[in-house]
């Protein structure tokens, strides 16, 4: 054996050479299908020599260290899964990895071979939809393929890249309202649902106005789904209707004026404002007015000398269009009354004018109240007897889009009202008698008018994509960057009232923090930096809605890709590499893997600057080989080569520096492996478990104790061979321990019998406990089937007081007979008999068992429980065991109290063991006790960092909430 504490002196020599080595390709490429189990088998290099076995290169970067958690590779060069892969959209999906053949136990050299692995696509996801529920609406009897608006968001997402995805109607469609399509728009990769409407006309059901339809997605294999909730909105496509076609009353000539009449009454099967109603008199009448709201037909003038008057009332809706109505016969039959109305007075007396019985009157109409109907009555009263000088005609003065009858002063709506116009009207109203020399009166009218949804139309984005939309912005743009063309929606309610103006706003989306658009001009703009690497894609739900009081929307989907721009340079997973490669190995000897990341997602290839006649580099794997033997005995023991990474003419270097060795150098290689072993259990020390062989050392492993089967199975352990402070090698012993037979042991380490000196011989005592119960002198066997045995001893003579024995019983795990005494194993207990005079009362605590929790700032002298025991009189207490810190005391009333400051921190439980006894007997019993002690928050905690604490926090600039920042832990947490 050579002495491996040798030194060598060497002449450091670096060489610079021009030249430039690119080598090939992959040496094996292969495809996998995703979801594979683990173990599936993905390629087997060559067959290695009976000496050589293969390794996966451990390479530092992210990528390969994920690599090397999925697949591994066994000594005979079979690559295998170690669990399922998924193939992933917009993921790179496949993975690098080297594997090198060596002779066993060598660290450095081998031949390398490279291997990119990729993951393909199996369909084995299915379509999923981003909400289990979009709500939609529709207008009832819209005709055959009218578009359900509100789902422009609507889009199922398969993880798979196989297959296309098509929509149907799985639920809910049982009248054929609907059929499903789907749509896809350029550069934009989804295909987004489409609901329609059929040929069947859709009737809106008054109580279920909702359509609750389940929509499927399949991409050829398998499917998902989702709830669409469609609102049926109302159409004003029903006439109003009166209750009865003709309405009669009689009345009386006299009958006083604003006397209630009758009422009409008329419903509209439409809802909200298509189903409200106005009422008013076709052609109006001198003697009646109705009330446009409530129907009620009052009295309004003295009525005529005849004896019915015939009435035509209408019902009309207030739908937008104001067009849908419904005609009634009201006959009023009126009871004569003989020489009414009284005659004119002859002689009138001086004449007094007429008077209003309120200074001012007020109203209110909607704009949408119809023209001829009675907006209110207004009478004004003249005391002058019958005759000229009492009878009244009204006028209006003022705004004319409202008229008064002169002879019964209804006043009613003369032209159409338009709130956006003119929203009140202040009118005078003037009563004035008929004499020869006529009196008036004057009131003010005040007519405010109320807005009504005149809103028909909702705006609607520019065709051709008017649903859903594709924009793009290059990333590392300033602030404020417009995203495309400007978005532009119209209104056909005419931009120049309030229902057609709109406004634009962004209503959700993953872009929402990035992006703002022009409330006004529907102009796209950026309000952070963005990064194509962090996020490529936004999306954002683009909201126009006009100005109306009622305001009606319409949706934009647009997704904003982030266009890259070649801004990043190739980055090595670290500056400087370092290798070893052994001394006069042949040409194609692994040196070593060097592996660079393009941010931008660029393939990157290597090259070597100087690598000269040493070195070669494999172009797309970064695997570095010798290009010759290298001889360390002449000067070539050190290299430092300038490796360059290339991505879309962007480039970065870092050094690798090789150190050529000699086998003087190499570190101790193991030879016999592997290295396994089985041992029986229970043979105690052993000397010289195993022998382990290494070049340029020798070992022992060693046994230091038994070991038991039952509790420990075997195991791996890691052996070191050292040749010198920096040649180590390393390799792995497995143990293996194998079961043999024990001896039965016992239930419990001791036992103890308490008997009366009078029992007779031949008889069987048992153990039992406080409570009653079986003691159990207990005999286990695992090696048997029957694991419990329970044994009993029996007396074989008469006892007296004072004896006290003690017995030894003994197992063994072979029989009497057996031959080889050396394997016989055994174990040993002993019984303890004491012998008590009859009728003797023995001492029981009361309960058996005792637990309690105390706060952890509890005072001494603080009670805790109390003991009791049961038995002879004088019976006292002391603590013989657990009493940790002499932390509790009791009383010799069996009080046990706290002696000393309690710290949950320190010790969280006691197990207190309490005797009790009486003095100058043998009598005495003993409980196990329990005391928690519960936490009090005194303890201050401490922040440190998860990463090594730094001196400052840097955030980006225009972070979104919500970023993260940094992750801090406190401790310690009170428990």
């Amino acid at each position: 054996m050579r002495d491996i504490s040798v030194i060598v002196y060497s002449i450091l020599c670096y060489f610079c050479l021009l030249r430039t080595a690119i080598g090939q390709t992959f040496d094996v490429r292969v495809n996998l299908e995703e979801g594979k189990d683990a173990g599936q088998p993905v390629h087997s290099f060559p067959l290695p020599a009976s000496n050589e076995v293969y390794t996966f290169f451990p390479a530092q970067d992210a990528d390969s260290k994920a690599a090397l958690t999925l697949f591994q590779i066994s000594e005979q060069g079979v690559v295998t899964t170690t669990k399922p892969i998924d193939f992933e959209i917009g993921k790179k999906n496949y993975y690098d990895l080297v594997a090198v053949r060596r002779d066993r136990g060598d660290k450095e050299g081998g031949v390398p071979l490279s291997i990119r692995i990729s993951i393909t696509d199996t369909n084995n996801f299915g379509p999923t939809f981003p909400s289990n529920l979009y709500h939609g609406r529709v207008k009832e009897n819209s005709p055959v393929d009218t578009i359900v608006l509100g789902l422009e968001n609507c889009f199922a997402e398969d993880r798979d890249t196989e297959g296309s995805i098509t929509y149907s109607i799985s639920g809910g469609n049982e009248k054929g309202y609907f059929k499903a399509e789907g749509r896809t728009v350029n550069n934009i990769n989804r295909v987004f649902l489409v609901l329609k409407t059929t040929n069947i006309k859709i009737v809106r059901d008054v109580n279920t106005p909702k359509i609750i339809l389940t929509v499927r997605a399949f991409d050829g294999r398998r499917f998902g789904t989702t709830k669409v909730s469609i609102t049926v909105l109302d159409v004003n496509n029903n006439d109003p209707k009166f209750d009865k076609d003709t309405y009669t009353a009689t009345i009386n000539e006299d009958t006083p004026l604003m006397t209630s009449v009758l009422r009409v009454r008329a419903t509209d099967a439409d809802v909200g404002t298509n189903g409200g109603i106005y009422y008013y008199i076709s052609g109006g009448s001198p003697w009646f007015s109705v009330d446009a709201i409530t129907g009620v037909m009052k009295v309004v003038s003295r009525l005529p000398n005849q004896a019915a008057v015939d009435l035509r009332v209408t019902a009309r809706d207030r739908g937008r269009d104001g067009t849908r109505s419904h005609e009634a016969v009201v006959k009023v039959n009126i009871n004569l009354i003989a020489d009414y109305p009284p005659a004119d007075t002859a002689s009138p007396g001086a004449n007094t004018p007429p008077v209003f019985p309120e200074g001012s009157y007020s109203a209110n109409v909607r704009e949408d109240f119809p023209v001829g109907a009675a907006v209110l009555v207004i009478h004004a009263v003249d005391r002058d007897p019958p005759g000229r000088n009492s009878r009244i005609q009204y006028r209006l003065s003022g705004d004319n889009a409202f008229r008064i009858n002169p002879d019964n002063g209804v006043v009613s709506l003369r032209t159409n009202l338009d709130y956006s116009l003119q929203n009140s009207y202040d009118l005078n109203v003037i009563a004035q008698d008929q004499a020869q020399n006529p009196l008036s009166a004057e009131a003010s009218l005040k007519i405010t008018v109320q807005q009504v949804d005149k809103n028909r139309f909702a705006p609607e984005f520019q065709a051709p994509n008017k649903y859903q939309r594709q924009a793009s912005i290059p990333e590392n743009r300033a602030i404020n960057t417009k995203v495309g063309s400007s978005i532009i929606a119209t209104d056909s309610d005419g931009s120049q009232r309030p229902e057609g103006q709109v406004v634009y706003s962004i209503a959700s989306g993953s872009g929402l923090p990035y992006f703002k658009i022009d409330a006004n001009t529907g102009d796209l703009r950026s309000v952070a930096v963005l990064d194509k690497e962090k996020q490529p894609q936004y999306n954002l739900l683009i909201e126009a809605r006009d100005k109306s009081l009622y305001p009606l929307k319409s949706n934009l989907y647009m997704v904003i890709a982030v266009t890259g721009v070649e801004d990043n340079f190739p980055d090595f997973s670290q500056p400087v590499y370092s290798a070893k490669v052994p001394g006069n190995a042949p040409r194609g000897t692994f040196v070593t893997a060097i592996r660079a990341i393009d941010q931008d997602g660029d393939p990157v290839t290597y090259s070597i600057d100087n690598a000269g006649s040493a070195f070669t580099i494999q172009a797309d794997s970064g695997v570095i080989t010798t290009a010759r033997p290298l001889d360390p005995a002449n000067e070539e023991r050190n290299f430092v080569l300038s490796v360059r990474a290339t991505a879309a003419n962007k480039d970065s270097r870092a050094q690798v520096i090789v150190n050529v060795v000699s086998k003087a150098d190499s570190p101790p290689t193991f030879v016999n492996l592997p290295y396994k072993a089985t041992v029986p259990e229970n043979l105690g020390q052993i000397d010289s478990l195993l022998c382990l062989a290494a070049k340029d050392s020798q070992g022992r492993f060693s046994a230091t104790g038994s070991f038991d089967y039952e509790a420990f199975t075997g195991g791996v352990y890691q052996v070191q061979a050292s040749s010198g402070p920096q040649q180590i090698a390393t390799e792995s012993v497995t143990i293996a321990v194998t079961d043999t037979k024990d001896p039965p042991k016992f239930s419990k380490g001791s036992y103890k019998f308490v008997i009366d000196e009078d029992t007779s011989a031949g008889t069987t005592i048992t153990v039992t406990n406080q409570d009653g119960s079986s003691g159990g002198l207990v005999i286990e066997d695992a090696d048997t089937t029957i694991t419990n045995f329970e044994c009993t001893i029996e007396n074989i003579k008469s006892l007296e007081i004072e004896n006290h024995f003690t017995i030894r019983l003994v197992t063994s795990n072979s029989n009497k007979n057996a031959q080889n005494s050396n394997n016989v194993r055994r174990r040993r207990v002993e019984v303890s008999v004491q012998v008590y005079a009859p009728g003797t009362t023995f001492i029981q605590f009361d309960p058996a068992s005792y637990s309690k929790d105390i706060s952890e700032n509890a005072p001494t002298d603080t009670n805790v429980f109390k003991v009791t025991a049961k038995g002879p009189n004088s019976i006292r207490y002391s603590i013989v065991g657990g009493n940790i810190n002499n932390a509790f005391k009791i009383t010799q009333s069996g009080q046990v109290q706290v002696a000393n400051s309690l710290d949950r921190e320190t010790q969280a439980t006691y197990k207190l063991v309490i005797r009790a006894f009486k003095d100058g007997t043998k009598l005495a019993s003993e409980v196990t006790t329990t005391i928690n002690v519960l936490d009090v928050n005194d303890v201050t905690p401490k922040i440190t960092f998860m990463e090594t604490q730094p001196k400052e926090l840097a955030v980006e600039d225009y972070s979104p909430k919500g970023s993260f920042v940094v992750k801090v832990r406190s401790y310690p947490l009170a428990m």
